[in-house]
């Protein structure tokens, strides 16, 4: 028995539909972003801050590896204290970004990757000026910013003070005449 040929435009078609096939789930995969949620959370306040992919906040997705620097300039850890903030990219990675504060440029620790490693793994990388800037913006929109919350804290601690000075002040000016009249009291109006 002689097997046939197909005709070569029929195995050329086919070969490119499988090939697309295979290569599409990979173009849908990383377009937008290297994982599905970026959680961002403030080591300063604990506020908690979740970006899903596709949600751009103020020009960014979170969710892009390049997001928070773009891993060009390796740096030293920053002699400094500020505000810092941990990202946890969907389990895929983790990463530390610090921002600039009074002059010093932002910087990153990239921890790594979870079920793996990279190249990038354990560095400090320098965040460029203008997307610190940015980052810093994006971040005091969400109310991650130390001072957004120390504004908080003094007017929770303000409403407290004025609450606890108007109960105080109250409870003397009526606590006169709600007290029960004392035995010393009611000797001294009996003698009159």
């Amino acid at each position: 028995m002689r097997l046939a040929r197909s005709h070569p435009i029929f195995s050329a078609v086919s070969l490119l539909s499988l090939l697309a096939l295979l290569l599409l789930p990979a173009q849908s995969a990383l377009a937008g972003g290297c994982c599905l949620v970026a959680t961002i959370k403030s080591l300063d306040t604990g506020r908690v801050f979740v970006s899903n992919r596709g949600q751009v906040t103020d020009g960014y997705d979170f969710t892009s590896f390049r997001a928070f620097t773009d891993f060009q300039v390796i740096t030293t850890a920053p002699a400094r204290s500020g505000p810092a903030y941990e990202v946890d990219r969907d389990g895929w990675d983790h990463l530390l970004y610090y921002p600039g504060v009074a002059g010093a440029p932002g910087a990153v620790y990239y921890e790594g990757l979870y079920n793996g490693s990279s190249e990038y793994d354990h560095h400090w990388y320098a965040v460029p000026p203008e997307q610190d800037a940015a980052l810093r913006r994006v971040l005091a929109a969400q109310g991650l910013t130390p001072a957004t919350a120390q504004r908080q804290w003094f007017f929770v601690l303000a409403i407290f003070a004025i609450t606890a000075l108007g109960l105080a002040s109250l409870y003397l000016a009526l606590g006169a005449y709600t007290r029960p009249p004392t035995r010393r009291a009611l000797t001294a109006a009996a003698a009159r």
